[in-house]
């Protein structure tokens, strides 16, 4: 089987990666300078990055990206060992291919992927991919009710989705924590609290009422307009609305994302059986 890249080198005629990126860029390959370019591609991460960005656009269509976007993301690229990292800035350097070249916001996304760490990133695409999924095939004109239900997955299921083990010692656990409080300092996400299933069913009024297993942990919270916009951005269809996450095309994009891992329904609080009335 043929793999994406190779095929794009096929159908464009292109005889190495320089070149599928000269495509890529468009005319912003020559301010750059094809040296400059060519610089980057022989930068391992660097050329991963570029690699997945390319697999997402449509070269047959003419475009460029702004000449600020791709140093910005290039330069985070030298560093993206971590396969969130490298995913993230390949899906904002694909979102900011454009006809005309000349919208350059994809330079405060690129700012906003290089103040998270590796582990913010994974929670947040664990998280928005499982509230995707959710409500995919829903209406766009759901949104913002989208983003008002408080969300809850238990740590069980959070770190089998993550790939982390639990461990006697909480080292896990304080990654969680550490990435979870990240996110919300950066806006992705609301109304933030975890702790014990009997902690939430009786203290806390987002959850306040409902029945939680008192054997387990739980995180709560309500994802953000700018974190789906940020998931957007990370699969490379940051060009549409927010309103659109739901839609089908969104959810065929969050599934090619195949390097990562998947993650279930999000569980709504809403989804959870109220505490019986007491006799």
């Amino acid at each position: 089987m043929t793999d994406p890249l190779t095929q794009k080198l096929v159908d464009h005629g292109a005889k190495s990666l320089g070149a599928v990126v000269d495509k890529l860029l468009g005319p912003t390959a020559e301010v750059m300078g094809h040296e400059l370019v060519d610089w980057y591609t022989r930068k391992r991460n660097i050329a991963k990055v570029a690699e997945r960005a390319a697999e997402r656009s449509n070269l047959e269509r003419a475009g460029a990206i702004p000449a600020r976007v791709a140093a910005e993301v290039f330069d985070k690229a030298q560093w993206a060992d971590d396969e969130f990292v490298a995913e993230y800035l390949s899906g904002v350097l694909a979102s900011a291919r454009t006809t005309d070249g000349l919208n350059d916001s994809g330079v405060s996304w690129t700012a906003l992927v290089g103040r998270l760490s590796a582990d913010q990133l994974a929670l947040h695409w664990s998280i928005y991919t499982g509230v995707q999924r959710r409500h995919r095939g829903g209406d766009s004109e759901q949104f913002w009710t989208m983003i008002r239900k408080q969300v809850v997955v238990d740590y069980p299921t959070l770190f089998s989705t993550l790939g982390w083990p639990i461990d006697d010692d909480a080292t896990a656990m304080h990654r969680v924590m550490d990435a979870a409080y990240g996110l919300r300092r950066e806006g992705l996400l609301n109304d933030l609290t975890h702790g014990p299933g009997d902690y939430l069913q009786n203290e806390i009024s987002w959850t306040k009422g409902h029945r939680f297993d008192s054997d387990r942990g739980y995180l709560t919270f309500k994802v953000t307009a700018d974190g789906v916009g940020l998931l957007l951005h990370a699969i490379g269809e940051g060009k549409r609305w927010f309103g659109t996450v739901v839609t089908h095309e969104v959810s065929l994009a969050v599934d090619a994302s195949a390097t990562l891992p998947s993650a279930a329904p999000a569980l709504l609080v809403e989804d959870l059986p109220p505490v019986a009335a007491s006799a």
